[in-house]
């Protein structure tokens, strides 16, 4: 279970601008910063600039591209809440390439804004975020990071087998 390094340096300084509450640290040598100006918005309008910072902690990425991602999302959520070491942060991103281009992208963003007021949902509708991860078959990928590298990765919906391969 590896990952290259230009993906791990992506997903950890996305995660911890999007947290907007982790320390920065410096990424390895091989690893390229990522761009600053690479926004995100939650379906509340708030705005993340996913760009140099990179990710110190422990922080569980949730990546959905189903047509029902938030209660995918949601479930996952629910899932790790208890189950998460003190201070572990979850990300919720729902990947939204596939919203045909006459969807409304306010409509959908309002619509989650609606149903999820409590749940902040990194809306990535040009895959800024989730095109590193593959959801595969299964359209939900779970990864753990610590201190900026992965450390586990799960697929599909919540379950104790998923769980079990998080380590949790």
């Amino acid at each position: 279970m590896t990952t290259k390094p230009s993906k791990a340096a992506w997903l950890a300084a996305a995660i911890a601008v999007a947290l907007g509450v982790l320390a920065g640290v410096a990424p390895a040598a091989a690893a390229p910063m990522p761009k600053a100006g690479t926004i995100l918005e939650d379906q509340l309008g708030n705005k993340v600039d996913a760009g140099p910072a990179l990710v110190a902690g422990h922080v569980v990425l949730v990546v959905s591209n189903e047509r029902e991602a938030a209660a995918s999302l949601r479930a996952w959520h629910v899932a790790l809440k208890d189950c998460l070491p003190a201070g572990a942060c979850i990300v919720l991103v729902a990947d939204l390439r596939a919203v045909p281009f006459f969807v409304p992208r306010s409509s959908v963003a309002a619509s989650l804004g609606r149903e999820h007021p409590d749940l902040p949902i990194l809306l990535d509708w040009k895959g800024a975020l989730a095109a590193a991860f593959d959801t595969g078959k299964a359209g939900v990928a779970v990864e753990c990071w610590q201190g900026g590298r992965r450390i586990a990765r799960a697929t599909g919906m919540p379950h104790a087998a998923a769980l079990a391969q998080l380590g949790l």
